[in-house]
């Protein structure tokens, strides 16, 4: 069901008042941030508090008992704090965290070194609830295989079998730049967006913020792998980056399909055949 940004507004409003207590006459501004693929986001400005409150939208292979999972298990740790989370339909309050999103303009060394310690940080989480939380299906949307070349498909598979038995470590499974926030003041970052978050191997959020910033084969994808550590191999990083947007490209099928979604189709289709020409050449 759709809604216009109004009744979304109205919705945000209400949910504002039952979960929070917050009194609609000390509201400053609320400003409609963004329609991801599976939520809308609403920022909030009260007299003494600021928010942001995510309305959730159905997708069917989301788990929202997995997200709340998640945030108990980084709210232990302080790495992320959720005032209040529906696992039956992802809505969610948390407080507003000042930044920008890091890109190309405002990339540099100390920026990739803070983005790799936060990954090695969220992998390096030890917790009794880790057993609980679903592992990465790489296989989910193979129903969609169909949708490319065979050659890239039987690559998919190869990069996956051979890589099979990589540890696998808290993952935020999403770690596009558009879910980290910067501050270049305090010189701090978050990460956000933790709803598709699962146990993954430790090149898969390397590899989305590497596709997603674009510094393939660049000093910052050095940068990044040497401040992570582990001894990752720079080889394997690429078949991931490779895996990443072959992902996301059979992702898209499984969604209803607008200009946005048609768009993010074609970026991903643009990389993983470039990086199929990279290692197969």
């Amino acid at each position: 069901m759709k809604f216009s940004i109004a009744n979304l507004k109205q919705k945000c409003l209400n949910l504002l008042v039952k979960k929070m207590g917050v009194n609609l006459k000390n509201i400053i501004k609320i400003e409609y941030q963004s329609a991801g693929y599976t939520n809308n986001t609403f920022k909030v400005i009260t007299n003494d508090s600021s928010y942001i409150v995510r309305l959730g939208n159905y997708d069917k292979l989301l788990d929202r008992k997995n997200e709340k999972l998640i945030y108990s298990i980084l709210e232990q740790k302080k790495i992320f704090k959720c005032y209040y989370f529906n696992e039956k339909n992802g809505d969610m309050i948390r407080p507003y965290i000042n930044g920008i999103i890091p890109d190309k303009e405002n990339l540099n060394g100390k920026l990739i070194k803070l983005i790799a310690k936060e990954i090695k940080l969220v992998h390096s989480i030890k917790s009794h609830l880790n057993k609980n939380v679903l592992i990465n299906n790489y296989l989910q949307y193979k129903k969609y295989y169909s949708r490319c070349q065979n050659k890239f498909v039987d690559l998919y598979k190869f990069i996956l079998k051979k890589n099979k038995n990589l540890d696998l470590v808290l993952s935020h499974n999403d770690l596009s730049n558009k879910n980290i926030i910067y501050n270049k003041v305090k010189h701090t970052i978050n990460f956000i967006d933790f709803e598709w978050s699962r146990l993954n191997n430790r090149y898969f959020d390397l590899a989305n913020i590497v596709k997603d910033l674009g510094i393939h084969n660049s000093k910052y994808e050095d940068m990044l792998l040497k401040e992570y550590g582990h001894n990752l191999k720079k080889t394997i990083l690429t078949e991931f980056i490779y895996v990443s947007a072959f992902f996301s490209y059979l992702w898209t099928f499984s969604i209803h399909s607008y200009r946005k979604i048609n768009s993010y189709r074609k970026e991903s289709l643009l990389v993983f055949t470039r990086i199929y020409d990279e290692l197969t050449k």
